[in-house]
């Protein structure tokens, strides 16, 4: 993978850029082979390196680095109820899975592997569906 460096636009810096060999005005030179690319991201036609910019890696990082699934448990209420970390909803122990994703009553909590914080079945699909980050996890970084 790597990031080429976008050359300026304009009539005078037009060149021969891809596999086709369109005139284009701007084009993207590959860092390894120096060979113009149109557009980004791409495959280089020369040396077959990924060539992407920052924002698109960044925009795709919580796909290589996919949050690892919650473990499941059961509630149960010894001492009162805990608390979803994320939304402060108390994990009730009533119901079964589909009354809570229906109901609100939080019969599963689940666990992060890595903090050990406790999510309502809610919140786990938030995290996992839009966060793609642990808030627990997160707090712990500060």
């Amino acid at each position: 993978m790597a990031f080429p460096s976008k050359d300026a636009d304009g009539p005078a810096n037009a060149t021969f850029t891809g596999d086709a060999c369109v005139l284009k005005a701007g084009a993207y030179t590959c860092p390894k082979c120096l060979a113009k690319s149109p557009e980004l991201p791409c495959q280089c036609h020369m040396c077959g390196i990924t060539l992407i910019s920052s924002p698109h890696l960044a925009r795709s990082y919580h796909h290589l680095f996919p949050l690892p699934p919650f473990a499941e448990r059961r509630v149960e209420l010894v001492g009162g109820p805990d608390l979803c970390f994320a939304c402060a909803a108390p994990l009730t122990g009533e119901g079964d899975l589909e009354s809570a994703l229906t109901d609100n009553a939080n019969a599963f909590s689940y666990t992060c592997p890595k903090c050990a914080q406790l999510f309502c079945s809610m919140c786990d699909i938030f995290i996992h569906d839009h966060l793609h980050n642990c808030p627990g996890c997160e707090c712990q970084q500060v």
